[in-house]
Protein backbone atom coordinates (compact mmCIF):
# COMPACT_ATOMS: atom_id res chain seq x y z
CA UNK A 1 0.00 0.00 0.00
CA UNK A 2 1.72 3.14 -1.39
CA UNK A 3 1.91 6.17 1.50
CA UNK A 4 0.96 9.81 0.88
CA UNK A 5 3.11 12.35 3.33
CA UNK A 6 2.30 15.99 4.43
CA UNK A 7 4.42 18.42 5.62
CA UNK A 8 7.84 20.03 3.78
CA UNK A 9 10.12 17.77 2.61
CA UNK A 10 13.38 18.28 1.52
CA UNK A 11 15.41 15.37 -0.11
CA UNK A 12 19.34 15.59 -0.34
CA UNK A 13 21.34 12.91 -2.47
CA UNK A 14 24.51 11.83 -1.01
CA UNK A 15 25.60 9.21 -3.45
CA UNK A 16 27.25 6.34 -1.28
CA UNK A 17 31.18 5.78 -2.65
CA UNK A 18 30.87 8.70 -5.16
CA UNK A 19 32.86 11.35 -3.22
CA UNK A 20 33.08 13.16 -6.44
CA UNK A 21 29.53 13.57 -6.32
CA UNK A 22 27.89 16.75 -4.75
CA UNK A 23 24.78 16.79 -1.95
CA UNK A 24 21.99 17.48 -4.51
CA UNK A 25 18.71 18.97 -3.04
CA UNK A 26 15.68 17.14 -4.67
CA UNK A 27 12.57 19.36 -3.83
CA UNK A 28 11.69 22.33 -2.25
CA UNK A 29 9.81 23.10 0.41
CA UNK A 30 5.40 22.97 -0.34
CA UNK A 31 2.36 22.28 1.22
CA UNK A 32 -0.35 19.99 1.78
CA UNK A 33 -0.48 16.32 0.55
CA UNK A 34 1.60 14.52 -2.30
CA UNK A 35 2.63 11.10 -2.93
CA UNK A 36 6.47 10.50 -3.09
CA UNK A 37 6.84 8.06 -5.61
CA UNK A 38 5.17 10.61 -8.37
CA UNK A 39 7.58 13.30 -7.32
CA UNK A 40 10.03 11.21 -7.23
CA UNK A 41 9.65 10.16 -10.66
CA UNK A 42 11.81 12.80 -12.18
CA UNK A 43 13.71 14.65 -9.67
CA UNK A 44 14.95 11.33 -8.21
CA UNK A 45 16.32 9.58 -11.72
CA UNK A 46 17.84 12.70 -12.98
CA UNK A 47 20.48 13.16 -9.84
CA UNK A 48 21.12 9.55 -9.51
CA UNK A 49 21.92 8.56 -13.51
CA UNK A 50 23.74 10.47 -16.00
CA UNK A 51 22.02 12.63 -18.70
CA UNK A 52 18.87 11.56 -18.50
CA UNK A 53 15.73 12.49 -20.92
CA UNK A 54 12.23 10.76 -20.32
CA UNK A 55 9.78 9.52 -22.39
CA UNK A 56 6.35 9.91 -22.75
CA UNK A 57 5.52 7.37 -20.21
CA UNK A 58 7.77 9.03 -17.99
CA UNK A 59 10.91 6.67 -18.55
CA UNK A 60 14.51 7.44 -17.95
CA UNK A 61 16.50 7.40 -21.03
CA UNK A 62 20.23 7.10 -20.79
CA UNK A 63 23.25 5.85 -21.41
CA UNK A 64 25.30 4.08 -19.25
CA UNK A 65 28.99 4.35 -18.41
CA UNK A 66 30.98 2.50 -20.67
CA UNK A 67 33.43 1.77 -17.57
CA UNK A 68 30.67 1.10 -15.23
CA UNK A 69 31.12 -2.60 -13.33
CA UNK A 70 27.49 -3.16 -13.08
CA UNK A 71 25.87 -3.60 -16.75
CA UNK A 72 22.15 -2.77 -16.93
CA UNK A 73 19.98 -3.80 -20.25
CA UNK A 74 20.16 -1.52 -23.30
CA UNK A 75 17.50 -1.39 -25.75
CA UNK A 76 17.00 -1.01 -29.75
CA UNK A 77 17.85 2.97 -29.60
CA UNK A 78 21.26 2.16 -27.75
CA UNK A 79 20.22 3.48 -24.30
CA UNK A 80 18.84 2.33 -20.75
CA UNK A 81 15.41 2.61 -20.13
CA UNK A 82 14.55 2.65 -16.15
CA UNK A 83 11.91 3.42 -14.50
CA UNK A 84 10.36 3.49 -10.52
CA UNK A 85 8.60 0.50 -9.97
CA UNK A 86 7.45 0.30 -6.69
CA UNK A 87 7.85 2.51 -3.36
CA UNK A 88 7.50 0.17 -0.37
CA UNK A 89 7.96 2.30 3.24
CA UNK A 90 9.32 0.53 6.25
CA UNK A 91 10.61 1.48 9.66
CA UNK A 92 14.02 0.69 10.64
CA UNK A 93 15.56 -0.48 13.94
CA UNK A 94 15.96 2.90 15.38
CA UNK A 95 12.23 3.51 14.26
CA UNK A 96 13.31 5.93 11.45
CA UNK A 97 10.64 5.64 8.58
CA UNK A 98 12.29 4.84 5.45
CA UNK A 99 10.85 3.90 1.86
CA UNK A 100 12.64 1.29 -0.54
CA UNK A 101 12.41 2.67 -4.03
CA UNK A 102 12.74 -0.42 -6.59
CA UNK A 103 13.97 1.00 -9.89
CA UNK A 104 13.73 -2.08 -13.06
CA UNK A 105 15.53 -1.55 -16.53
CA UNK A 106 13.83 -3.52 -19.22
CA UNK A 107 15.03 -4.40 -22.44
CA UNK A 108 13.38 -2.45 -25.58
CA UNK A 109 12.69 -3.94 -28.86
CA UNK A 110 10.86 -2.68 -31.92
CA UNK A 111 7.47 -4.48 -32.49
CA UNK A 112 8.39 -6.04 -35.38
CA UNK A 113 4.84 -5.74 -36.97
CA UNK A 114 4.61 -2.45 -36.20
CA UNK A 115 8.12 -0.13 -36.06
CA UNK A 116 6.22 2.78 -34.52
CA UNK A 117 5.86 0.18 -30.95
CA UNK A 118 8.05 -1.34 -28.68
CA UNK A 119 7.83 -4.43 -26.42
CA UNK A 120 9.85 -5.70 -23.38
CA UNK A 121 11.93 -8.99 -25.06
CA UNK A 122 14.89 -11.00 -23.58
CA UNK A 123 15.10 -14.16 -23.75
CA UNK A 124 13.41 -17.29 -21.72
CA UNK A 125 15.70 -17.03 -18.99
CA UNK A 126 16.69 -13.46 -18.68
CA UNK A 127 14.94 -11.19 -16.42
CA UNK A 128 14.20 -7.66 -15.36
CA UNK A 129 17.46 -5.82 -14.19
CA UNK A 130 16.07 -4.58 -10.59
CA UNK A 131 17.57 -1.51 -8.70
CA UNK A 132 17.39 0.53 -5.58
CA UNK A 133 17.30 3.34 -3.86
CA UNK A 134 16.85 3.12 -0.25
CA UNK A 135 16.20 6.56 2.00
CA UNK A 136 15.07 7.48 5.72
CA UNK A 137 13.44 10.17 7.26
CA UNK A 138 15.41 12.73 9.24
CA UNK A 139 14.65 14.33 12.63
CA UNK A 140 14.08 17.37 10.57
CA UNK A 141 11.68 16.00 8.42
CA UNK A 142 14.33 16.00 5.18
CA UNK A 143 15.17 12.48 3.74
CA UNK A 144 18.78 11.20 2.66
CA UNK A 145 19.99 8.57 0.40
CA UNK A 146 22.03 5.81 2.00
CA UNK A 147 21.98 3.24 -0.14
CA UNK A 148 21.42 3.05 -3.92
CA UNK A 149 22.52 0.33 -6.60
CA UNK A 150 21.35 0.43 -10.66
CA UNK A 151 21.07 -3.17 -10.57
CA UNK A 152 21.64 -6.18 -7.59
CA UNK A 153 19.47 -8.41 -8.90
CA UNK A 154 17.13 -9.91 -12.11
CA UNK A 155 13.64 -11.22 -11.75
CA UNK A 156 11.49 -12.53 -14.29
CA UNK A 157 11.72 -14.54 -17.69
CA UNK A 158 11.59 -13.30 -21.37
CA UNK A 159 13.03 -9.51 -19.57
CA UNK A 160 10.29 -8.94 -17.44
CA UNK A 161 8.82 -10.27 -13.93
CA UNK A 162 5.31 -8.49 -14.31
CA UNK A 163 2.58 -9.75 -16.40
CA UNK A 164 1.53 -6.69 -17.53
CA UNK A 165 4.90 -6.06 -19.16
CA UNK A 166 5.75 -9.51 -20.60
CA UNK A 167 5.95 -9.07 -24.35
CA UNK A 168 6.03 -13.09 -24.06
CA UNK A 169 4.38 -15.75 -21.84
CA UNK A 170 3.94 -18.97 -21.28
CA UNK A 171 2.65 -21.50 -18.71
CA UNK A 172 5.88 -21.82 -17.55
CA UNK A 173 7.55 -18.70 -17.20
CA UNK A 174 5.16 -17.30 -14.19
CA UNK A 175 5.27 -13.79 -13.21
CA UNK A 176 7.26 -12.64 -9.83
CA UNK A 177 6.56 -10.04 -6.70
CA UNK A 178 8.62 -7.86 -4.55
CA UNK A 179 7.72 -6.77 -1.27
CA UNK A 180 8.96 -6.32 2.57
CA UNK A 181 9.50 -8.99 5.38
CA UNK A 182 10.10 -8.53 8.89
CA UNK A 183 12.37 -10.88 9.76
CA UNK A 184 12.44 -10.51 13.56
CA UNK A 185 12.28 -7.40 15.32
CA UNK A 186 15.57 -5.51 13.94
CA UNK A 187 15.31 -6.45 10.75
CA UNK A 188 12.81 -5.89 7.57
CA UNK A 189 14.41 -7.51 4.41
CA UNK A 190 13.21 -6.92 0.99
CA UNK A 191 12.00 -10.01 -0.67
CA UNK A 192 12.22 -11.14 -4.20
CA UNK A 193 10.21 -14.09 -5.45
CA UNK A 194 10.69 -15.73 -8.34
CA UNK A 195 7.81 -17.63 -10.60
CA UNK A 196 7.75 -20.93 -11.13
CA UNK A 197 9.37 -20.99 -15.05
CA UNK A 198 11.92 -23.01 -17.17
CA UNK A 199 11.96 -25.08 -20.14
CA UNK A 200 13.15 -28.60 -21.21
CA UNK A 201 11.49 -30.68 -18.32
CA UNK A 202 13.02 -28.15 -15.38
CA UNK A 203 10.85 -25.87 -13.35
CA UNK A 204 11.87 -24.07 -10.52
CA UNK A 205 10.83 -20.72 -8.35
CA UNK A 206 12.84 -19.39 -5.55
CA UNK A 207 12.67 -16.40 -3.23
CA UNK A 208 15.43 -14.27 -2.08
CA UNK A 209 15.80 -11.83 0.97
CA UNK A 210 18.32 -9.22 0.95
CA UNK A 211 19.29 -6.32 3.54
CA UNK A 212 18.34 -3.05 3.68
CA UNK A 213 17.91 -1.52 6.87
CA UNK A 214 20.71 0.90 7.10
CA UNK A 215 22.39 -0.72 10.64
CA UNK A 216 22.71 -3.73 8.33
CA UNK A 217 24.85 -2.45 5.55
CA UNK A 218 28.87 -3.12 5.94
CA UNK A 219 29.49 -1.81 2.76
CA UNK A 220 28.41 -1.12 -0.19
CA UNK A 221 25.72 -3.12 -2.24
CA UNK A 222 22.34 -4.62 -0.93
CA UNK A 223 23.73 -7.95 0.20
CA UNK A 224 21.61 -11.34 -0.10
CA UNK A 225 20.51 -12.28 3.49
CA UNK A 226 18.74 -15.53 2.44
CA UNK A 227 17.59 -17.60 -0.55
CA UNK A 228 16.14 -21.05 -1.06
CA UNK A 229 14.00 -22.74 -4.25
CA UNK A 230 10.19 -23.19 -2.80
CA UNK A 231 9.26 -25.46 -6.35
CA UNK A 232 11.35 -27.61 -8.12
CA UNK A 233 10.27 -30.17 -10.84
CA UNK A 234 12.45 -32.02 -13.17
CA UNK A 235 11.48 -34.93 -15.76
CA UNK A 236 13.94 -37.71 -16.51
CA UNK A 237 11.89 -38.99 -19.96
CA UNK A 238 13.76 -42.53 -19.70
CA UNK A 239 12.48 -43.01 -15.73
CA UNK A 240 9.02 -42.06 -16.20
CA UNK A 241 6.90 -38.90 -18.14
CA UNK A 242 5.88 -37.71 -14.69
CA UNK A 243 8.25 -35.11 -13.18
CA UNK A 244 9.84 -35.31 -9.47
CA UNK A 245 8.20 -32.54 -7.63
CA UNK A 246 10.13 -30.94 -4.81
CA UNK A 247 7.97 -27.81 -3.07
CA UNK A 248 9.18 -26.26 0.10
CA UNK A 249 7.60 -24.22 2.71
CA UNK A 250 9.29 -21.21 4.92
CA UNK A 251 8.53 -20.97 8.25
CA UNK A 252 9.55 -18.16 10.35
CA UNK A 253 9.42 -18.29 13.74
CA UNK A 254 11.08 -16.71 16.92
CA UNK A 255 14.46 -16.99 17.33
CA UNK A 256 16.86 -16.97 20.83
CA UNK A 257 17.74 -13.10 20.18
CA UNK A 258 15.82 -10.51 18.24
CA UNK A 259 16.00 -12.24 14.71
CA UNK A 260 13.71 -14.47 13.70
CA UNK A 261 15.09 -18.14 13.17
CA UNK A 262 14.08 -19.49 9.72
CA UNK A 263 12.36 -23.31 9.02
CA UNK A 264 12.41 -25.09 5.77
CA UNK A 265 9.69 -28.04 5.36
CA UNK A 266 10.92 -29.78 2.35
CA UNK A 267 8.20 -32.59 0.76
CA UNK A 268 8.39 -34.42 -1.92
CA UNK A 269 10.83 -38.14 -2.65
CA UNK A 270 12.43 -37.00 1.11
CA UNK A 271 11.01 -35.29 3.32
CA UNK A 272 12.69 -32.91 5.77
CA UNK A 273 13.04 -29.92 7.87
CA UNK A 274 16.26 -27.76 7.91
CA UNK A 275 16.64 -24.79 10.61
CA UNK A 276 18.44 -21.70 10.00
CA UNK A 277 19.42 -18.64 12.31
CA UNK A 278 20.82 -15.45 11.69
CA UNK A 279 24.91 -14.33 11.85
CA UNK A 280 25.17 -11.17 13.16
CA UNK A 281 29.13 -11.57 12.79
CA UNK A 282 28.07 -12.85 8.59
CA UNK A 283 25.03 -11.20 8.22
CA UNK A 284 23.70 -13.54 6.90
CA UNK A 285 21.47 -16.45 7.84
CA UNK A 286 23.31 -19.57 8.27
CA UNK A 287 22.26 -23.32 8.33
CA UNK A 288 22.42 -24.39 12.02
Amino acid sequence: MRTTLSAAIIFSILLIGCSSVPKKQLISSGSGNFSIEKYLKKELLTNLLADVKFDSTGKAIWKQNPNDTIQLPVSFDGNCHTNIDTVMYFSDVNQRKCAAIILTTYSYIEDSEDSTKTMIADCRSCGTAIGIALISENEDKTWKLYAFEKRFAELGYFGAYRLDKMGYYDEQAQPGKISLVKMGDRMTALKLTQGIGGNMGSLNGFESFYTIDQSHLKERGIPLLFNYDYYNSQIFIEVSDEPMVEKTEMKQVKGNGEYDDIELQKSGNKEKIEYYSYSVKKAKYIKK
